[in-house]
């Protein structure tokens, strides 16, 4: 903390001394001891010393952090080695997607996992609308795609023989015909989304539930919605699920 209460970090200069960032101050490595030693309230820890400091003076049993927290861990190691401290054990957090009853049975019910809303809901709802919904419709849409592309392989095989140009254009003609098959057949998805108004509101409610603002929950959600529609005993429920030997991403079912 250097003067007027600004806290600025030590760097070292070409000479092997040490200055406040942004100071001329100078200094050994004796002089810092020293003072450290008489004002210990003026130094505190950068990044790569806090979680060594912190296990000093709060020995730590145990570490739980995501990715990147363990990989930051990785790279202070060494710093532990260097000052003769035990290294705390650091343990890869549980990442989990609690999977209440309600979005278990949407899930059940359309064949859908957790990775189906990744990404985002219109692909979940196309996949139910073609395969449970109105899959008659969307086996005749598949139908029409490849009659209409047979019909069109013939024609520019025969257009390309006659005239290498006129092959050509067909191909603009081919984009602009599959996207309009394409468009008919979202305004299909969202058709049949309108008169069975109640799978999209499951649909949307597992989304919101499982991929709340296209991310996992525990980026958005806390234990507090769960205690209250559960009790406190789904803290238990959650920590007989949760495999601790595992990294990977869990799906837990209540």
């Amino acid at each position: 903390m250097h003067e007027g209460g600004v806290r600025r970090a030590l760097t070292r200069k070409g000479d092997g001394r040490y200055a406040a960032k942004g100071t001329e101050d100078g200094w050994t490595t004796q002089e810092l001891a020293e003072r450290a030693a008489r004002e210990p309230e003026l130094f505190s820890p950068n990044v790569t010393l806090r979680a060594t400091v912190q296990d000093y003076l709060l020995p730590t049993i145990a570490y739980f952090g995501g990715a990147a927290e363990v990989a930051y861990f990785a790279q202070t190691a060494e710093v532990y080695r260097l000052l003769n401290r035990p290294a705390t054990p650091i343990l890869h957090r549980a990442s989990m997607t609690i999977v209440e009853r309600r979005a278990g049975r949407t899930l059940e019910r359309y064949g859908l996992k957790l990775e189906d809303f990744f990404g985002g809901l219109d692909p979940v709802i196309a996949r139910v609308v073609e395969e449970h919904l109105g899959a008659d419709v969307a086996r005749t849409f598949d139908r029409t795609d490849e009659s209409v592309r047979h019909a069109l392989d013939e024609l520019q095989a025969h257009l390309q023989s006659f005239d290498p140009t006129l092959g050509d254009a067909l191909s603009t003609g081919r984009r602009k015909i599959a996207y309009q098959l394409e468009g008919m057949r979202s305004r299909f998805h969202r058709a049949q989304m309108s008169r069975d108004r109640a799978v999209l509101r499951q649909l949307e409610r597992a989304a919101t539930a499982l991929y709340p603002e296209k991310a996992l929950q525990e980026r958005h959600l806390n234990i507090t919605s769960l205690l209250a529609r559960h009790g406190r005993y789904v803290v238990g429920w959650i920590h007989d699920a949760i495999d601790i030997g595992s990294v990977e991403h869990q799906v837990i079912y209540l």
